[in-house]
């Protein structure tokens, strides 16, 4: 059986403590080796003009 590979996405952070949050949560995420780590910016976060 093949080892699946998977990758993470994760959102920007909103401030200073989530960017700490982000950086532990990569390094704990990396020992299951992901093929790639992204950051999506903008997705979901769109403000309508009244």
């Amino acid at each position: 059986m093949a080892i699946p590979d998977i990758s993470f996405e994760f959102f920007p952070p909103k401030n200073l403590e989530a960017s700490f949050r982000l950086g532990e949560t990569v390094h704990a995420l990396a020992p299951l080796q992901p093929r790639f780590v992204s950051v999506t910016y903008g997705a979901g976060r769109h403000k309508h003009a009244p």
